[in-house]
């Protein structure tokens, strides 16, 4: 139920590294009612208009740090609490075209006793 409000729609944008897009970011909400420690999170799947893009190549962004996936493993100090924005970095070389863009993302978590697994799709618009 909580999928609908994983994406956010104002953090979805491209990155730039000294004026020249690299890929784009977006923001993410936790499906889950009580948040999880960032060690919990096993996987992002993140598809962009039929462009999969590799787990291994994404980033994480959280309370003024970031992470790659592997990062995210032994993150066991760093809550994410529920109804905090994650952002997910994912390269991209000239970024996105402004406009409208078909945003697919699963995230698979792994507390104690349980797998979460969060789906959710959306029609998203990239603005310069």
């Amino acid at each position: 139920m909580l999928e609908k409000h994983m994406v956010v729609t104002r953090h979805f944008n491209n990155v730039y590294d000294d004026g020249v897009a690299t890929g784009f970011r977006l923001g993410v909400r936790i499906p889950y009612y009580r948040g999880v420690w960032l060690a919990v999170i096993s996987r992002f799947e993140l598809t962009v208009d039929g462009d999969a893009f590799a787990p291994d190549t994404l980033r994480v962004a959280y309370k003024g740090e970031e992470y790659s996936m592997e990062e995210l493993a032994v993150a066991e100090t760093v809550h994410w609490d529920f109804g905090d924005v994650l952002t997910l970095i994912a390269p991209k070389a000239g970024g996105l075209d402004p406009g409208l863009h078909r945003v697919e993302l699963a995230l698979t978590l792994l507390p104690a006793f349980t797998t979460i697994v969060g789906r959710t799709e959306r029609a998203l618009t990239l603005v310069q």
